[in-house]
């Protein structure tokens, strides 16, 4: 008789696990955390409701996360340049994120603390996995359109990561357990992303592979070199997430990074400050050596009229948080050297 009402217990346990309702009826809650009780004398009884759970409530979220995860994965951005806000990742973690939070207070009002925690994170794993597996998704697109040298064209990633590392922390806690199971993926994404701000400088260094076997080629026109438009465009979109930016490289600048970032409140600037002005000057010694590479010195110097005025109008705009005050200045004293030279040839 024991062992009927048990399995009639645990049948009526499975049913009311499997939905969302659940998680705001008192009566369901009481009924279930009765359920749970009995079967505390029990180990294998209790261990049968474990699995039921960890069961149906994987599926149940799972199937409220998925759908947003695959959005994520297949988006692709507007030819015309991206739209703050129009990436589905932040969003799709924003409903993750509450999602877990939800469950974690649902479990909460009925297993005991012991069990919580090993159960809540065995029945999130699916949702780890989605997380982990989207990001992946979308860096492994970056890091193809970085082989080709579309720098500037995932920068939009920066203004994504912004969104999406205020929803995963959004009112939780570091420790809640709804952090911890999404806390791998923001890390994954965070890190990778980064590696757009060090392989930009190792492409104007020559220290990347890809820079050693494919380096920039100087027109024999002496055109505005390919590395300097790319870099300008570059610097002139991290602007506009530049606190994130900032966040990264301060991360970056640190002994056994993971990905943590710091608040974006306390952004001072002078991480991405560092950043720039590392930039701009490997970018002007790459610009004076290819000069030289030209055969005719009428050539050299147009071409470094050419970057370096390329440079001043690029630059120009660009606030003064984030590179030196007197750059411009210093740029127009060399345009003017470089004309004088010019017409006195």
């Amino acid at each position: 008789a024991i062992t009927d009402s048990r399995q009639k217990l645990q049948n009526s346990f499975r049913s009311w696990i499997s939905g969302d309702t659940e998680i705001t009826n008192s009566d369901i809650i009481t009924a279930l955390q009765t359920v749970v009780n009995f079967s505390l004398n029990s180990p294998p009884h209790f261990s049968a409701l474990i699995s039921d759970w960890i069961e149906i409530r994987s599926n149940h979220l799972a199937a409220s996360c998925e759908p947003l995860f695959v959005q994520s994965q297949s988006f692709e951005k507007d030819p015309s340049g991206y739209q703050p806000g129009s990436h589905p990742l932040p969003e799709a973690f924003a409903h993750a994120h509450t999602l877990l939070q939800n469950e974690e207070v649902f479990m909460a009002g009925i297993w005991p603390t012991t069990a919580i925690g090993p159960t809540f994170l065995r029945s999130a794993q699916i949702v780890r996995d989605l997380a982990v597996s989207t990001v992946e998704s979308i860096t492994g697109k970056m890091k193809k359109a970085l082989a080709r040298r579309e720098y500037a064209d995932q920068v939009y990633l920066f203004n994504v990561l912004g969104d999406f590392y205020s929803a995963v922390h959004s009112g939780g806690s570091l420790e809640s357990l709804a952090i911890q199971v999404l806390l791998p993926s923001l890390k994954y994404f965070v890190t990778t992303t980064a590696t757009l701000l060090t392989d930009l400088i190792g492409e104007i260094r020559g220290t990347i592979p890809r820079a050693l076997e494919r380096p920039f080629a100087v027109a024999q026109n002496a055109t505005v070199y390919e590395l300097t438009s790319i870099t300008v465009n570059v610097l002139k979109r991290i602007e506009k997430d530049d606190v994130v930016v900032d966040s990264i490289l301060f991360g970056q600048s640190t002994n056994n990074w993971d990905g943590t970032l710091t608040s974006f409140d306390s952004c001072d600037y002078s991480s991405i400050k560092r950043y720039f002005n590392d930039i701009i000057g490997s970018l002007e010694s790459s610009i004076d050596a290819k000069s030289k590479t030209l055969r005719k010195p009428m050539q050299t110097l147009i071409f470094q009229l050419n970057n370096y005025n390329y440079l001043e109008k690029g630059l120009g705009h660009i606030k003064s948080e984030l590179i030196d005050s007197s750059l411009i200045k210093r740029y127009e004293q060399i345009i003017d050297a470089l004309k004088r030279s010019f017409l006195n040839r």
